[in-house]
């Protein structure tokens, strides 16, 4: 079990960036520009710590879904 949490969170915090990202188009296309702008800057806080901290094939998967 213990072996399988990491790919877990891998996919979670993928998710969540995906998310934050898709957030921040909806605002954007509604007319909200200054809540796009909190997604968006969110969004690029959340990549930075993935591209940062994740390796080999979690990075990999990272890129790969998000691409």
């Amino acid at each position: 079990l213990h072996d399988a949490l990491p790919i877990c969170f891998v996919k979670y915090f993928t998710e969540f960036v995906m998310a934050l990202n898709i957030k921040s188009w909806e605002h954007y296309e509604k007319g909200n520009e200054s809540l796009a702008s909190v997604y968006t800057d969110l969004y690029y806080k959340a990549r930075d710590i993935a591209l940062d901290t994740f390796k080999d094939d979690d990075l990999n998967y990272f890129i790969q879904t998000t691409d």
